[in-house]
């Protein structure tokens, strides 16, 4: 059978709450990569944050940034960048609200110094801290405690980062404490439809993350660009995620696959949806999708 693209996203489908990844996701990855399938990282994460781990599992390259960036190995195939009078913009915008922010190049980061001190509360909770009451979705609408620790985070990307803002970034994160809202559409106005705004992954009891990101560029359009590097047709393409940035990705894909975790919208969107990424869910899709022999 000819090799076909497969691009799996990293937080709640690839690596779970605790910063883990399944045996079962492990097994499954290098039993697809070794039938001659190319396996490549679709994430919002930028490279600082991936887990030198996650590369030993094969994968060829990367999607990252949301769609901003794509790697194949050592080689760029894809670099587009937010503006810095833009991220002048934005962030002053969310600095008034009082927001936490982000802002992630393909190899550094750039938080308000209140960015990181919201993930290390979460870090400090996961080992018995403050906090107690955290919650986060458990993919049925449900809350449930809060699982989350982001200690190995922390100290991953704690070498990339960097004060102030870059002269460029591939996309931003900020955070939504609880209780408080953006009105929609205050990003695009601010950057006369430049820039996006879509809600993200990470929710607790302190609030919730949302993404800002170039408009025109999501994963979907990288999957586009890489399978058309690849020479490799659509059909023979998979997209794997659970969350709102992979929409683009799973309607781009000749099979889009919705982890058991993901949002609604997302079980709405894809082609199929699998388990929970605790439940061996990753691994059901690819053996399902007969991409493990």
């Amino acid at each position: 059978m000819d090799p076909r693209l497969v691009c799996v996203d990293i937080d709640g489908t690839l690596i779970n709450a605790r910063q883990e990844i399944p045996d079962s996701s492990r097994r499954a990855i290098r039993a697809g990569i070794q039938a001659a399938n190319v396996f490549v990282l679709c994430t919002g994460r930028s490279l600082p944050e991936v887990y030198p781990w996650l590369w030993d599992l094969g994968f060829a390259g990367i999607i990252g940034g949301s769609g901003a960036f794509t790697r194949l190995g050592a080689q760029t195939v894809t670099d587009h960048r937010i503006s810095n009078q833009d991220l002048r913009t934005v962030s002053a915008l969310l600095d008034s609200h009082g927001f936490p922010w982000v802002c992630q190049t393909p190899t550094h980061l750039h938080p308000s110094p209140s960015f990181l001190e919201a993930f290390a509360g979460r870090a400090a909770h996961a080992a018995g801290g403050d906090n107690p009451d955290a919650v986060v979705p458990d993919g049925t609408g449900a809350q449930a405690a809060d699982p989350a620790d982001w200690s190995p985070y922390l100290r991953q990307i704690s070498s990339s980062v960097r004060p102030g803002l870059p002269e460029s970034a591939s996309k931003g994160t900020f955070m939504v404490p609880r209780g408080e809202e953006l009105r929609p559409g205050t990003l695009e106005e601010a950057t006369e439809g430049r820039l996006r705004s879509i809600s993200g992954s990470v929710e607790s009891a302190w609030g919730t993350t949302c993404e800002v990101l170039l408009s025109g560029v999501d994963k979907g359009t990288a999957l586009t660009e890489l399978a058309a590097r690849l020479g490799i047709p659509r059909s023979h393409t998979v997209a794997i995620g659970d969350s709102v940035n992979d929409i683009e990705a799973l309607e781009a894909a000749g099979t889009g696959v919705a982890m058991g975790n993901a949002s609604p919208l997302v079980k709405q969107m894809a082609d199929m949806v699998t388990g929970n990424i605790d439940n061996a869910g990753l691994s059901c899709a690819l053996e399902e999708l007969g991409l493990t022999a």
